[in-house]
């Protein structure tokens, strides 16, 4: 006769603890409770009741609560197989090559709760799963040191210490843990699995959701998981493993992370929150199908610390709402397409990048795709971080591609597409020397030895104006004036397509229809002096000292600029300092302001100026102007920059003041030598060769002894004026581009 009986015990409240069919010759399980006075567990003495030899049995539940004195805590030292294990509070030791096995229920709670030894607790068995198991509770401070192998229906831990841990598991609630061993879980079956709260996993962790139920990491406010250690998700089945579930969740990859989907089950990483990447990630996603980073809330991929990361893997594309690169070393290379998208319904939609520190390196193939209404921020210093590489626009908007190369932030400006329609354009940046840079249209003479810009048009039927600018960190010095942007055209020429000037930035006159290479150029060979490299030692004045003064000016604009303000001036805007120049004379130092209201481009409209010692500021030729110092026992002038240090100085001591300039054509030349007669006038090379000269005249037209165009590049000038008694040598240098 067969009788069907289920027993509950009074320590597993949750499940009823087995069914047992009773035949002839069963052995019902008996509870046994550690009371041991020596630590054998397998001593049938330290049991209560007492247990057969060798300890309880496979049939046995078992009952270890605090021992005290002269109790002493349990050792395993030998392998042994129970039912069930209950542990509220004490110790219990598992010796090392040790197996306690499970094989039904497993609950070990409470702070003061010790499971020791590096031996292996093992709960259920691939072929039968324990029926539950739980680890802490809201006491935290439960510890597990041995090995944890567990495949189980119900897997609960809270606030739990552990070190190696593999689970094979159904229904799993993990809150608040930290494993400071190798981590490995296979999720399966229907349930869903949560990972809340702070869970530290200290090295590998290897995660692998297998069933139809959701594994969801961050499923309430504030959660914060980190992984230390090379971290692998798969995602087999049809469930989904899905990241973050608000704005207050953080998710940190200390190491490599890899996301590999085989399945129909989705892997959302970055929904909501902030994840953090510190290494490699690599998403792997069967054959054309891409994946969406924060395709939820829009939650944030960053890119952080020192070694240089790569995103790579087999996804056909990744979708990401908001990227963002603050590393404070190495460089973070794509190897997967990176598409920017907007997410509809998220409290804020519009994709994201932020280039704070780091540069992203892309190639012709695997680049970044940013479409309208993206949202970019730059480092106040956008030298520190920038895509080094094509980047993709697609839309129908204005866009600035933050684009360089090297160390060097070089971007390139479209206007709106004309007429209006949705174009695609991918622009790159190189720091080397253009195509065939001597070839040359007819409004051209000359384009940048050292870089250039690629722009191409991918898609769509509109046109646009570009934009190129420069600044002090360009590759070579540039001169405003005269300057073009240049196109490489279908006759292999470099010509120009612009007709304006600007003291940063130069547009093309038109839309253009045709794209391609694009450079800085000049329309004609510049000479000019050069303020920028210029320091004190490099005017020179020998001969008797002059009653009055000389002025040196540059085309270079404006004060904070870099090299002499300049006494040609452009527009300043409305609120900008005053140019100050200084006149020192011994150990004095007396300051004479100069305001200019402008008029138009280089006309000024109203000058002021005085000093105590009544030097005068006087027109010249044209839009020149030139100080008098009365007297002038050897003083100095100083041209301040906007942050007032002085840029340059030189003694005053010519009559007339004479000024030093660059023309607007192509000669170089000296004005205002009223009263002396040009003994000598020279140009020179850096090693002092003689390129031309000596002449009689102030005029250079660029050439050398033998009448051709010297190269780009600095040379010296020595000019040596007489007035019939003395002889007075004014040296500079003059740069050639």
């Amino acid at each position: 006769m067969i009788f069907d009986v289920i027993i509950y015990s009074k320590y597993f409240r949750s499940v009823a603890f087995a069914l047992i069919l009773l035949y002839p010759g069963y052995v019902s399980a008996t509870d046994y409770t550690w009371v041991g006075t020596t630590s054998a567990w397998t001593t049938s003495t330290n049991w209560s009741p007492v247990s057969p030899a060798g300890g309880p049995t496979a049939s046995d539940n078992v009952i270890i609560a605090s021992v005290v004195s002269p109790k002493v805590a349990p050792v395993v030292s030998s392998s042994v197989i129970v039912s069930g294990l209950i542990m509220n509070s004490g110790r219990l030791t598992i010796n090392k090559n040790i197996i306690l096995t499970v094989t039904t229920n497993l609950t070990v709670t409470g702070a003061t709760t010790k499971v020791l030894g590096s031996g292996r607790l093992a709960v259920g068995s691939s072929s039968t799963s324990a029926a539950q198991v739980t680890f802490g509770n809201e006491s935290a401070g439960t510890t597990v040191d041995p090995t944890l192998v567990v495949y189980s229906n119900v897997v609960a831990m809270t606030e739990a210490l552990f070190k190696t841990v593999s689970l094979t598991v159904t229904d799993l609630t993990i809150n608040g843990c930290t494993f400071g061993g190798t981590f490995a879980l296979t999720k399966n079956g229907d349930p869903s699995g949560v990972i809340n709260g702070t869970v530290q996993f200290s090295t590998i962790a290897n995660i692998t959701n297998q069933g139809n139920g959701a594994l969801l990491l961050g499923n309430t406010d504030g959660d914060n998981l980190t992984f230390n250690g090379a971290t692998t998700f798969i995602n087999t089945g049809s469930g989904s493993i899905l990241f973050g579930n608000t704005d207050n969740d953080v998710f940190s990859f200390k190491s490599t992370a890899v996301f590999t989907k085989s399945s129909t089950g989705p892997i959302e990483v970055a929904r909501f929150g902030n994840t953090d990447f510190y290494n490699t990630i690599t998403v792997n996603l069967p054959s054309g199908e891409t994946s969406t980073l924060g395709n939820v809330g829009g939650g944030w991929c960053n890119f952080k610390g020192t070694v240089s990361q790569v995103i790579k893997g087999t996804a056909s594309g990744l979708n990401i709402n908001k990227i963002s690169i603050d590393k404070t070393a190495g460089t973070l290379t794509i190897q997967v397409p990176v598409n920017l998208v907007s997410i509809v319904g998220a409290t804020q939609p519009n994709p994201e990048l932020s280039l704070l520190n780091g540069i992203v390196v892309t190639t012709t193939a695997k680049l970044i795709t940013i479409p309208d209404a993206t949202s970019i921020t730059l480092n106040q210093d956008p030298n520190k971080s920038f895509i080094n590489g094509p980047v993709r626009k697609v839309g129908n908007a204005a866009f600035t591609f933050p684009i360089g190369k090297g160390a060097v932030y070089r971007p390139v400006s479209i206007a709106a597409p004309t007429p209006e329609g949705s174009s695609t354009f991918v622009a790159e940046y190189f720091n080397a020397v253009p195509t065939s840079s001597t070839s040359l249209n007819t409004d051209v003479s000359s384009v940048s030895s050292c870089e250039y810009w690629k722009l191409t048009k991918e898609a769509g039927t509109s046109n646009v104006k570009v934009t190129l600018g420069w600044s002090s960190s360009n590759c070579e010095t540039v001169q405003p004036i005269g300057i073009k942007l240049c196109r490489f055209n279908a006759s292999n020429k470099w010509e120009s397509v612009s007709a304006n000037t600007e003291t940063s930035t130069i547009t093309s006159s038109e839309v253009l229809e045709t794209y391609g290479n694009l450079t800085l150029g000049y329309s004609s060979k510049r000479i000019y002096i050069d303020t920028r490299l210029l320091e004190p030692v490099n005017f020179s004045i020998s001969g008797a000292q002059l009653p009055e003064g000389i002025v040196y000016t540059s085309a270079e604009s404006g004060p904070g600029k870099d090299g002499l303000i300049p006494i040609l001036p452009v527009p300043l805007s409305s609120g900008v300092t005053p140019i100050t120049i200084d006149i020192a004379a011994g150990s004095e130092n007396t300051a004479m302001k100069i305001t200019f209201d402008i008029d138009n481009l280089y006309t000024i409209s109203n000058v002021n100026a005085s000093t105590d010692n009544g030097t005068i500021f006087r027109p010249m030729i044209g839009d020149f102007y030139a100080i008098n110092n009365a007297p002038a026992n050897g003083k100095t002038i100083k041209f301040l920059r906007g942050d007032e240090k002085a840029a340059a100085s030189f003694t005053t001591n010519l009559v007339d003041g004479t000024t030093m300039m660059n023309s607007t054509g192509s000669n170089f030349q000296i004005l205002g030598l009223t009263g002396y007669i040009i003994k000598s006038f020279k140009i020179l090379s850096l090693d002092n060769t003689l390129v031309k000269g000596p002449l009689t005249t102030t005029i250079w037209d660029g050439t050398n002894v033998n009448s051709q165009e010297v190269t780009n590049g600095v040379y010296k000038f020595e000019l040596v004026i007489t007035n019939s008694s003395n002889n007075y040598t004014y040296t500079g240098q003059i740069i050639v581009k």
